[in-house]
């Protein structure tokens, strides 16, 4: 990665930004890959200056500013700046705000001391010096210095905004995206850094991990170009371990977003190690790029083992299931297999009627030396759940067997096992304790696009499967089976980055198959549907759609949503959507009304956190001549994305 812009280097002030005729190069380090030496060409030839006299040239660099005695007496110096200390003034009409270190550096520093006393007169020309540099990092390169005696004017000059960004080269066909809100921000060195690595990352995306990008700016005309060298498309051929873990050999392969011989993506790399670091497992892990000869890439992984406790604590909360508090502590890195053991607690409170509080603990047993992806899972969960249509008390004990496995676009997780629940449930029109021992089987496909993007949801697909069954010679007492299937995709419209318009549908589609529709008293919770809340209906409050009382045998949900990207400042969103859903009262079987909630919306990704609120309608539609009251219901969530 190299950065030219049409300026001289100002070393600790970043730039200072001379005429076009005097371009010089500035190389930023960090970018290139491991042994890939810089084979770019220059993109063109830049003009050659005129001779100029030592006085001129040093004018235009900052070193000496423009000399004009008495200026400080003149109308303009009365009128047009303002003081920053003792002896430099700035045109008032830029308001600058210089760092504490900054006006040390221009102004000198008040304390005494072996430090302060050779940096308390900081002679003119050497706070030009430094000034210049400092103007740049906020968009200001063409500054003009006038010295009069001890006294520094400055004319800060325009600022320069950027105006055109274009890339050249790459493979044949590539197509860059077209980079949104960065039209009109002031050009500055940080920009520059940003638009640089951004289409370094295209290309690296793109499998070309040893490609080289080189950009210039011209700040006068406000224009960017980015000239990219991709080197040859590269496959991950090798894996390699930098010092000693104290793990079994493969045991953190788990975490890999890829496969060996897989196209090189930079984001699936960085991928893994997001994974690594959201488990707990490490304190940090650094991937480097090393590129080899051929199509060849190779990964050395260098990690930071870090506590092997991790505790965390998290707040979310929405206007349909109240505030939200989730208290974890996790031991990881169990035995040389890395097993870990987990405890939680998990309260949510809105009003009497809805509220739930969890606590649950599970162990992970990496058991099998060479297959690190399988797991035993025991769990257990106690749980006091209230909802508009019940209230129960529940203890579920799981013992899973677990498998995840790689693909080249996603990740597959699949369970398998025993469940057992005791629930006692209150506030029905039977108060009743039920006992069921029940087979769980279960598959979640994920790809890696929507797992990379969950902060910032905008393209990728998941869809997850689950099937519980007794049967009555099985420590139940009766043969019931659930069946649920939901899945979520997302489309991101058109050609730029951040994109502009992101689609996205969701469905949830579930039902009980047993052999009498009456068994509906008999079930647990879990084995029932209800309709409302933020999950699938966001007209409706949580949980209050019901049939004959309690839960539905099936139900089905189709969710539309479309939102407009950093629209708002460029930074929130503005979002439509149209939620539909229908239950039943047998096996698969739904019928009307047809729930319906339109609704509008904003969303703001905070630092801590999305916020969303929406304004959403309720409304049904039936072929039966029934009426159904129809309301409107504000809806805001904290945490939680479509």
């Amino acid at each position: 990665m190299k950065v030219l812009w049409l300026a001289r280097v100002l070393v600790g002030a970043v730039l200072t930004v001379s005429p076009k005729a005097h371009a010089q190069e500035v190389t930023q380090a960090g970018g290139r890959v491991v042994n890939q030496p810089s084979t770019l060409p220059k993109p063109q030839a830049l003009p050659t200056p005129s001779p100029e006299s030592e006085e001129t040239r040093a004018q235009k660099q900052g070193f000496l500013p423009k000399s004009i005695p008495n200026f400080a007496n003149t109308e303009e110096a009365k009128t047009d700046f303002v003081d920053v200390c003792k002896n430099i003034r700035i045109t008032k009409k830029e308001k600058i705000d210089l760092t504490s270190m900054e006006n040390r550096l221009i102004c000198g520093d008040p304390q005494d001391g072996e430090i302060g006393t050779p940096w308390s007169q900081i002679p003119p020309n050497e706070a030009a010096y430094f000034l210049k540099g400092f103007l740049q990092t906020r968009g200001y390169h063409q500054p003009e210095f006038i010295q009069d005696g001890l006294l520094l004017f400055v004319r800060v000059g325009p600022i320069s905004t950027l105006k055109r960004l274009e890339i050249l080269g790459g493979p044949p066909g590539f197509q860059p995206p077209r980079r949104r809100l960065v039209q009109g921000e002031p050009l500055t060195p940080a920009m520059l850094n940003d638009l640089d690595t951004w289409a370094l990352s295209l290309m690296k995306n793109e499998g070309y991990a040893c490609a080289e990008t080189e950009t210039r700016a011209d700040p006068e005309l406000g224009e960017v170009v980015v000239f990219v060298k991709p080197n040859g498309l590269r496959r991950i051929r090798s894996l390699e371990e930098a010092g000693d873990t104290g793990l079994r050999e493969g045991a953190l392969n788990r975490y890999n977003a890829f496969l060996m011989n897989d196209i090189y993506r930079e984001r699936w790399v960085a991928l893994t190690r997001r994974r690594t670091q959201d488990d707990g497992f490490l304190q940090t892990m650094v991937l480097t790029t090393k590129c080899e000869e051929g199509d060849a890439v190779s990964l050395i992984r260098d990690v930071n083992l870090g506590p092997s406790r991790v505790i965390r604590i998290g707040v979310g909360g929405s206007t349909a299931e109240g505030g939200r508090v989730q208290a974890v502590i996790r031991r990881n890195r169990i035995g040389t297999s890395a097993s870990s053991a987990q405890a939680s607690v998990r309260l949510s409170y809105l009003e009497k009627e809805i509220n739930r509080q969890t606590a649950s603990g599970n162990f992970r047993w990496y058991y099998l030396h060479g297959e690190e992806r399988y797991s035993l899972r025991p769990e257990i969960t106690f749980e006091h759940l209230s909802q508009p249509t019940a209230e129960s008390n529940v203890m579920l004990v799981k013992f899973l067997h677990g498998w995840t496995f790689e693909t080249t676009n996603g990740q597959w997780d699949l369970r398998a096992g025993p469940d057992y629940q005791y629930e006692d449930q209150q506030r029905v029109e039977t108060p009743k304790t039920i006992n069921i021992a029940y087979l769980e089987l279960g598959a979640r496909w994920t790809d890696h696009d929507f797992e990379w993007f969950t902060p910032s949801p905008r393209t990728g697909k998941s869809l997850e499967a689950t099937l519980l069954g007794a049967h009555k010679d099985a420590f139940s007492d009766y043969n019931v089976q659930r069946f649920d299937l939901q899945g979520q995709k997302l489309w991101t419209i058109g050609h730029s980055d951040p994109p502009f318009f992101i689609l996205g549908t969701r469905f949830n589609v579930g039902s009980v198959f047993a052999e009498s529709n009456e068994i509906q008293s008999r079930l647990p919770l879990r084995f029932l549907s209800f309709l409302g809340g933020e999950r699938d209906l966001r007209g409706y409050r949580y949980q209050s759609i019901q049939r004959n009382g309690g839960g539905a045998l099936s139900h089905a949900t189709v969710s539309l949503e479309g939102r407009f990207h950093r629209v708002i400042f460029k930074r929130a969103d503005v979002f439509g959507f149209i939620d539909s859903g229908l239950l039943g009262d047998r096996n698969f079987g739904l019928t009307h009304p047809l729930y319906l909630s339109p609704g509008l919306g904003l969303r703001w990704e905070s630092p801590v956190g999305t916020l969303r609120g929406y304004v959403a309608q309720s409304m049904a539609v039936s072929n039966a001549e029934v009426a159904y009251p129809n309301s409107v219901r504000l809806g805001i969530t904290f945490g939680e994305e479509f």
